[in-house]
């Protein structure tokens, strides 16, 4: 959902699930749907979503080099966020 409101429109900091590098995330970036949340490192599980199968897509965010690495290998797909 796309929304005007300015307090979901700001750049905030994110940990990325793969290496657990700190950055700052712009609110449409960073963003990724995948199979495999639970293979990453740095993932913890968001207490208000019920606990899926694994088949089950999950958001994961990943900084630039992550995002592209996992991108190659076809482990994640972008989704706008």
């Amino acid at each position: 959902m796309i929304t005007t409101n300015p307090e979901f429109n700001k750049p905030h900091e994110c940990v990325c699930v793969k290496c657990g590098k700190k950055f700052i995330k712009s609110p449409w970036s960073g963003a990724y749907s995948t199979y495999k949340s639970k293979s990453y490192r740095y993932y913890t599980p968001n207490p208000m979503e019920p606990d899926y199968p694994d088949s089950v897509p999950r958001l994961v965010v990943l900084c630039d080099s992550c995002a592209d690495e996992e991108l190659k290998a076809g482990n994640v797909s972008m989704i706008m966020h």
